[in-house]
């Protein structure tokens, strides 16, 4: 060791440094390390105080050389030296830094990273709110959003105005194409925090965007009434997995009007999307039932004999009268019900060909259920899923944790 490291003689002198107006000694002065070993094993270290100074020095003198260094001191291992270069990146008014470092410090950081966010909600510059929703999306490690993410931006956001939300969401609404995993799902949970100013963004993306699968995904987690119609049509989507994403979102939502297009979407070829639109009816539950029901009744009602008619409907009350007697649907699922009616409605087709005469009326079928005096009403034109002609003729695919053959059912 150095006689001068070991006296202490080449501690740099930050005040005679500052004084000359000696750039390059205060960038040096702020990479100072002065290890000490402690008598209790640890070590301790002495130079942050140094670092610390050269840091705040460098603030007053400013540069390109001194902008570098204080960005680089955000990093630093002690945390007296990170608030230093924070408070000096406030008196300069750079939001740009300090958005990167409330984006990449850690609560286990110390006060770094409440020093960031105090610093930013002060300045409060137009466009703070963008830059620090870029940099939590960009960062270099695999974090996902956490709740102190949430509230930085959330009190950024309100203290700049509702004018950022539109320029943040759009930014967001492209990151969701990112080749990168991590980066890509940080902005869907981004987006969904921006909810609802983010929804009809989302329902655009949906419809015509290059990321149609994350905004159905988004949609869902949001829960907003408005996506319902893009949604469901989501569900003839040329992809699959986009498919299954509105599946599963129509089942967050949970808005009775999607029962029968996800009855549809059952009948899909692909069996990831009838899992998740068998799912979707369970997370429904009793609405589902009813909706669902009366679509399966409905061609049967039209086109069978008067006395399987009426055996059907007797079947149906009694069905109905069983499963909301009973605790079966007490989770929420509805899929009992549909798996009794199949067995019944599997025998009624039998009779279908001798009883159908001419097409089915265009006429909306209305069907009353006698033990709970509800009316349903619903349209012959509803939307089908993505599906050939061939699948059209396919017989019903029952929700994927149910589903099982027309054979199997009747052989119970």
């Amino acid at each position: 060791m150095k006689l001068a490291r070991l006296f202490g003689v080449d501690k740099p002198n930050v005040k005679s440094l500052a004084k000359e107006g000696d750039i390059e000694g205060l960038v040096e002065a702020a990479r100072y390390r002065d290890v000490v070993r402690r008598v209790d094993g640890r070590s301790s270290d002495a130079g942050a105080a140094v670092r610390e100074a050269a840091v705040l020095a460098l603030a007053k003198i400013g540069g390109d050389r001194a902008d570098e260094t204080l960005i680089r001191a955000l990093g630093d291992p002690a945390d007296r030296v990170r608030c230093a270069a924070i408070v000096a990146l406030h008196d300069r008014g750079d939001d740009a830094s300090l958005a990167m470092a409330a984006a990449h410090l850690r609560e286990e950081d110390g006060q770094a990273l409440p020093a960031a966010f105090r610093a930013l909600l002060e300045l409060q510059k137009p466009g703070s709110t963008g830059r620090l929703v870029m940099a939590i999306v960009h960062r270099g490690d695999v974090r996902p959003v956490n709740e102190t993410d949430g509230a930085i931006v959330r009190a950024l956001r309100e203290s700049e105005g509702p004018e950022c939300d539109m320029d943040v969401v759009e930014l967001l609404v492209s990151t969701l194409t990112d080749e990168r995993e991590d980066v890509a799902e940080r902005a869907e949970d981004l987006l969904e925090l921006l909810a609802p100013e983010s929804v009809d963004a989302l329902i655009r993306e949906l419809s015509f965007g290059l990321a149609p699968a994350r905004a159905a995904a988004v949609l869902g987690r949001v829960k907003d009434a408005r996506g319902l119609d893009s949604l469901v049509g989501g569900l003839r989507h040329d992809d699959p997995q986009v498919r299954a994403e509105c599946c599963s979102a129509l089942g967050e939502l949970r808005d009775p009007a999607a029962s029968e297009p996800l009855l549809a979407a059952t009948r899909d070829q692909e069996h990831v999307v009838r899992a998740a639109a068998g799912a979707a009816l369970d997370r429904i539950g009793t609405a589902a039932i009813a909706v669902g029901v009366a679509a399966l009744l409905r061609p049967l009602l039209e086109t069978s004999p008067a006395h399987s008619r009426q055996e059907l409907a007797a079947h149906t009350v009694a069905a109905l009268q069983s499963e909301t007697a009973g605790d079966a649907n007490a989770d929420g699922q509805g899929s009992t019900l549909l798996r009794r009616l199949a067995r019944f409605i599997d025998r009624v087709e039998d009779s279908r060909g001798r009883g159908r005469e001419e097409e089915p009326s265009p006429a909306r079928a209305v069907s009353t259920h006698h033990a709970t005096g509800v009316e349903i009403a619903l349209s012959h034109d509803a939307r089908r899923p993505h599906t050939s002609t061939a699948d059209a003729a396919a017989p019903v695919a029952w929700p994927s944790s149910h589903r099982r053959s027309s054979a199997s059912l009747n052989g119970r």
